[in-house]
């Protein structure tokens, strides 16, 4: 009776064992998987940033083109005023 005993304890063991060895392979694979995501997730994020960059670099660019085309427009009403003024002095 207590060799039975004993092989039913001995069993138990062996039935936690397999129920851990279960979970821990559960958790291996959730880990490999997590890990996979995360990889997915990192190179999404480093190409959204380099189109971010890229579009802050192109709005650079076009916000100093429009500077400088706003500072030809003010130059150019400037001379259409002289031009005006002139005109106007010379035919009154």
């Amino acid at each position: 009776m207590e060799a039975f005993n004993e092989y039913g304890v001995v069993m138990e063991d062996h039935v936690l064992a397999s129920r851990n060895d279960k979970e821990i392979e559960g958790i291996g694979s959730d880990i490999k998987r997590l890990s996979k995501e995360l990889e997915v997730t990192k190179r999404e994020g480093k190409k959204d940033a380099e189109t971010i960059e890229a579009l802050t670099e192109d709005w650079r660019r076009i916000h100093q083109e429009n500077e400088a085309l706003t500072t030809q427009v003010v130059a150019q009403k400037a001379k259409i005023a002289a031009l005006e003024v002139e005109r106007v002095q010379r035919d009154p």
